[in-house]
């Protein structure tokens, strides 16, 4: 097969647009590829890619993989540390489909596998709402556990970006010696760091989708007390409008500030001379790029025990760690915050240039623990 996709160059590197894995699998044998990375799992190139003799690396951005509902949120949207399976997460599974939740008492008692052969059945009959969707659940729950096994079975090196996804990956029955921790970088240190002064007023701000799973409402909640004249709060991401609408009337104080979605460079702008960055996700966060970049540029970092914050956070150096869905620890560590402001000392976050020589390694210890088998 000959190989068409378009391409283009980027920096003296040559980039190619297909989603056709024939095509792809073609090039790989054409540049003599000795590892694929990819950056979303993909079976069936991981598999064609393994045929061939190349190395596999997968990372795993988000909990896609790992969990039905995507983020760890369980049907209390509290965070979930189980393993995936059909008795730990057919309650969440059905949860998420409108009224789901009505059925799920009398579907727990069904055999597992006659429960899972039923929704086989289902595929390719015409798809009836509500009906379809509750009684595929445990066949999808189960797709995603096999989807799981042909990770471990297709992929060389595993690579997750926090300490929590690789404890989920292991209670997932991923080994442990295929895990690697490498976390986001940044690609620059910001020189511009806020500076303090005396009688200041304390400007927090939010960066992120305003959704249930980001925790803006347990934010909004945590702020409406604190006064105006000495304290901001500024809002800025992409808005889920219904979610938006009702927290901006719910909320409606003269010093909170919902500037929507701005350009990466605009926001700089903005944040330069605000001191501490809110993270008050209720859901896992794998390795949060607002509080790396933060940490970059000084701030202080008040966030949630939700994954990647754990690892990017030193307790009462650069930041502050509270648990999810609390809203009077989330306003106990801001008026901490306002009543001793600070500028953190010491800058923890990894550079791009970390992050590239990290990666850099592990393709070389792969080729060399590869080559040794020989």
């Amino acid at each position: 097969m000959a190989f068409k996709a378009n391409s283009y160059r980027y920096n003296d590197i040559v980039v190619y647009n297909s989603n056709n894995i024939e095509e792809i699998v073609v090039l790989l044998k054409k540049e003599k590829t000795q590892i694929l990375h990819l950056n979303h799992y993909n079976k069936q190139l991981a598999f064609r890619s393994k045929q061939i003799g190349i190395n596999v690396i997968t990372t795993l951005h988000t909990c896609f993989l790992l969990c039905p509902t995507y983020d760890y949120l369980n049907y209390h949207n509290q965070l979930c540390t189980k393993s995936l399976s059909i008795n730990n997460c057919l309650k969440c599974y059905l949860s998420k489909i409108k009224y789901g939740y009505l059925s799920y008492p009398l579907l727990k008692l069904l055999p597992e596998k006659w429960y899972i052969s039923l929704g086989k059945k289902l595929d390719g009959v015409s798809f009836i709402k509500y009906i379809t969707p509750v009684l595929q659940a445990a066949y999808k729950l189960n797709k995603k556990k096999q989807d799981i096994n042909h990770l471990c079975i297709y992929s060389d090196l595993i690579i997750v970006q926090s300490s929590r996804m690789r404890e989920q990956a292991m209670k997932n029955s991923i080994h442990e010696q295929k895990i690697i921790l490498i976390p986001n970088g940044v690609p620059k240190k910001y020189t511009h760091t806020p500076e303090l002064h005396k009688n200041e007023v304390i400007k927090f701000y939010f960066v992120g989708r305003t959704s249930i799973q980001k925790g803006i409402h347990i934010l909004l909640n945590a702020f409406c007390d604190f006064e105006s004249s000495k304290t901001e709060l500024h809002i800025f991401g992409e808005w889920d409008t219904k979610y938006t609408s009702q927290l901006k009337e719910k909320y409606n104080h003269n010093n909170i500030f919902w500037h929507g979605k701005v350009q990466h460079n605009q926001l700089d702008d903005y944040i330069k001379d605000y001191q501490v960055l809110v993270f008050p996700s209720i859901g896992h966060e794998s390795c949060p790029i607002t509080i790396a970049e933060a940490l970059a540029a000084g701030k202080y970092v008040i966030a949630t025990q939700c994954g990647g914050p754990e690892d990017q956070i030193i307790e009462g150096v650069n930041g502050t760690l509270i648990e999810p869905n609390n809203i009077q620890a989330l306003k106990t560590a801001m008026q901490a915050y306002i009543d001793n402001p600070v500028i953190p000392q010491v800058i923890k976050y990894v550079s791009m240039d970390e992050h590239l020589i990290n990666l850099k390694n592990t393709y070389e210890t792969l080729i060399n623990n590869q080559a040794k088998t020989y």
